[in-house]
C-alpha cells in the first residue's frame, strides 16, 4: 500500500533542457527528468527510495516526512501541463474540446463533464 506525503518541490528549468527536481526540507531528494510530468514521477521515485532506505537502516523519517493520515482531506498544489494545439468547439451550454488523444470533453464553469 502506498503512503501520500506532502512536500514542497523545486523544479529548475536548465539550458540543454528539462528540470532538476530538489527539496528543500529534504536534501537527500534530488533527480531530474526531461519534462515535468518525468521530473516529477522521478521524484514520486527518489522519494519511495528515500523511505525505503531510512526503513532498512532503522532510522526514523524526518519530521517533515510523515504520511498523511488516511481519510483526511489535504491541500496541495500542483503543475498541470495544458496542451496549446486542443481544439474547442460550443455544443450547446458547454465547451467541448478534442485532448492530444482526440477524445472528448466537456467543460462547464464547474468543471468536467
Amino acid at each position: 500500500m502506498s503512503q501520500i506525503y506532502k512536500l514542497p518541490l523545486v523544479l529548475e528549468p536548465q539550458p540543454e533542457g528539462g528540470y532538476v527536481v530538489t527539496c528543500p526540507l529534504l536534501p537527500e531528494l534530488i533527480t531530474e527528468g526531461e519534462t515535468v510530468q518525468d521530473a516529477l514521477q522521478n521524484a514520486n521515485d527518489a522519494l519511495s527510495a528515500i523511505v525505503e532506505a531510512l526503513k532498512d537502516l532503522k532510522r526514523p523519517l524526518p519530521s517533515i516526512l510523515q504520511a498523511k493520515k488516511e481519510n483526511t482531506p489535504f491541500w496541495i498544489e500542483t503543475v498541470l501541463a495544458v496542451c496549446n494545439t486542443v481544439k474547442h468547439r460550443r455544443n450547446s451550454n458547454r465547451l467541448v474540446a478534442k485532448n492530444s488523444r482526440g477524445v472528448e470533453q466537456g467543460h462547464t464553469a464547474f468543471g468536467i463533464i
